[in-house]
């Protein structure tokens, strides 16, 4: 039994959670559907750098705001997001944890649709995971840096 839960115990230790953003390489291209950014918050180009990374700017003097994310595709598909990454709020004496980024948006009849995902001061220095995915599960994915 003991040499049983040592076994269990180097399984639990080393196993990585795998969508932590050092398992995920961005160099994924599907032409079904692409994620990306396009303009920091303060208006300037962003763009990604060499590793496939974002780099967005924290808003000094804001406790939180929204930054946009936006995909490419067939025209009228509903995309769904999700992201590992949350924030917390207390409400009335209630603590709540809400994803980053929720729902879904439809690709407009151009081939482009945007979404919200809110970003706050306790993620300066996090990298964000954000996910969209289509119905048959095709997916693409953006990773963005707060500075």
């Amino acid at each position: 039994m003991k040499s049983l839960l040592i076994v269990l115990w180097f399984v639990i230790i080393g196993c990585k959670n795998p969508l932590s953003s050092q398992h995920l390489t961005n160099d994924y291209d599907n032409p079904k559907l692409k994620v990306y950014m396009d303009f920091d918050n303060d208006g300037s180009v962003i763009e990604q750098d060499k590793n496939g990374f974002y780099h967005l700017d924290y808003l000094r003097g804001k406790e939180t705001w929204y930054s946009r994310v936006h995909m490419k595709g067939e025209p009228y598909t509903r995309v769904y997001w999700s992201s590992p990454d949350s924030f917390r709020f207390t409400h009335m004496w209630r603590d709540y944890s809400n994803c980053i980024i929720s729902n879904s948006t439809m690709i407009s009849n151009n081939g482009i649709g945007t979404q919200l995902f809110l970003t706050h001061p306790a993620q300066e220095g996090d990298t964000l995971l954000i996910i969209g995915t289509l119905e048959d599960e095709t997916f693409d994915y953006i990773q963005v840096i707060i500075h």
